[in-house]
């Protein structure tokens, strides 16, 4: 991804590879982490520690990138095209693959919401702000 408002990243074949398909699938929760127009470090380590579970190292240039959307905020148009990008693919996995995957980003996107305002990720309803609940909403039906 060579800027901050576009997933442009592709192989030879001019295809998604599977660490660019991990990074993709984080931009909800970067998306959740700028709900109040900033992110705090908890929404950050959370954020990163998604990623490395989904294989990025932290050392690579998806994670440069993934820094990148957390310092400089990402715009509506670039978040609306990789929602597209993640409904297409989601549409190309097996009814549960798509809902194993979608629970996984939906869970993940509760986590940074609770993370922003509470000292525990245990209580993750208590301390969802009422702008991360609308967007929650909004992208279980853009991504749904």
């Amino acid at each position: 991804m060579t800027n901050t408002n576009h997933f442009v990243y592709k192989n030879s074949q001019n295809e998604m590879t599977d660490e660019d398909m991990s990074l993709l699938f984080l931009i909800p929760l970067v998306q959740m982490a700028w709900a109040h127009g900033a992110i705090s470090p908890r929404e950050k380590q959370v954020i990163f520690d998604a990623a490395r579970e989904d294989g990025i190292d932290h050392r690579s240039s998806l994670n440069d990138t993934l820094d990148r959307w957390l310092v400089y905020q990402p715009s509506q148009q670039f978040y609306n095209e990789c929602l597209g990008l993640i409904k297409s693919t989601l549409q190309t996995m097996t009814v549960q693959e798509r809902g194993t995957k979608r629970d996984k980003i939906f869970e993940r996107c509760r986590a940074v919401a609770a993370s922003a305002g509470s000292k525990s990720l245990m209580d993750v309803n208590h301390y969802v702000s009422q702008e991360e609940r609308e967007l929650l909403t909004e992208l279980e039906h853009l991504v749904g």
